[in-house]
Formats: C-alpha cells, sequence, structure tokens
C-alpha cells in the first residue's frame, strides 16, 4: 500500500508551482512598489518610451513563476525524491 507514482508526483508539482506563484507575486508587488517610488519620490523623468507597469504585466510575471515551478518539478525534484 502506499501512495501511487501518479500521487506523489503531483504532490511535487503541486509545491513547485505553489512556490513559483508566491515567487511570481512577490516580484510583480516588488517591481510595482519599486516603480512608484521611483516616479514618485525620486522624481526620475522617464523617456517617452518608459511603459508603466499594468495588470498584465504583472499577470506574466506570475505565469511565469508558476511555469517555472512546474518546469523545475519536472526536471529536478521529482527525479531528487523517487528514483529507486
Amino acid at each position: 500500500s502506499g501512495s501511487t507514482w501518479l500521487g506523489l508526483k503531483s504532490i511535487f508539482i503541486m509545491e513547485s508551482m505553489l512556490q513559483g506563484l508566491a515567487g511570481g507575486v512577490l516580484a510583480a508587488i516588488s517591481l510595482f512598489i519599486m516603480e512608484r517610488a521611483a516616479l514618485d519620490k525620486l522624481n526620475i523623468l522617464w523617456s517617452g518610451k518608459w511603459q508603466p507597469m499594468t495588470v498584465v504585466t504583472a499577470l506574466i510575471i506570475i505565469i511565469s513563476g508558476v511555469l517555472l515551478g512546474f518546469i523545475s518539478a519536472l526536471m529536478f525534484r521529482i527525479k531528487n525524491y523517487t528514483e529507486k
């Protein structure tokens, strides 16, 4: 008895994806705060090419974190803990 191979893999994948989600959210929040500080407190004059951070940009950062967590689980974590 015990966990199935698929059950064990899914635990590692979900954990890595949640870690990627947390990292993506922290990165998006940090970038947003730094951008606001640069614009408000430092009075930095940006060139006309500057694009402010949008919700779409934040979602791309967060989704990238989740995808990197998924890929890392498949490539490294599962192999390290499930090889016989």
